[in-house]
């Protein structure tokens, strides 16, 4: 976590605001309640009263969760799908094939969410495509 990006981020009320905006619209599904209740009075912040560093804590984190990258590490998210897809039979876990045939539905150029790479580097291990002890930078 960068706390000189979250300081300079709550001194700004603007990129507050388009932040907490931008984040709703990505993700509205996938905020719990706290989290939309929190970007929505975000939304209007002015700038009268300071974030705490909680607000900002959560607000960069949920930033992060909602930020999509086609690339991790030296992996391209649309090959990775394409050959975690190609042996999604050999998984035990009906959900996670469906959630593969979603995802390789969506074609190339596909970027994925921090929560959807840690599932897909987590099936492609179980499978043996890429090493269990691999580092993957998210």
């Amino acid at each position: 976590m960068d706390y000189r990006e979250m300081t300079q981020l709550g001194a700004d009320p603007v990129r507050v605001r388009s932040l907490a905006s931008m984040i709703l619209e990505l993700s509205t599904e996938q905020l719990s309640d706290r989290a939309a209740s929190l970007l929505t009075s975000l939304k209007s912040y002015d700038g009268a009263k300071p974030l705490s560093t909680r607000q900002l804590e959560a607000l960069y984190a949920l930033r992060e969760n909602a930020t999509r990258k086609s690339k991790a590490g030296r992996y391209r998210a649309d090959h990775l799908i394409k050959i975690t897809w190609e042996v999604r039979l050999d998984l035990v876990d009906d959900e996670a094939e469906d959630w593969l045939d979603e995802l390789h539905r969506r074609g190339a150029g596909t970027a994925l969410m921090r929560s959807e790479w840690r599932r897909l580097l987590m099936l492609a291990r179980r499978l043996d495509l890429i090493p269990s002890d691999e580092w993957v930078d998210l």
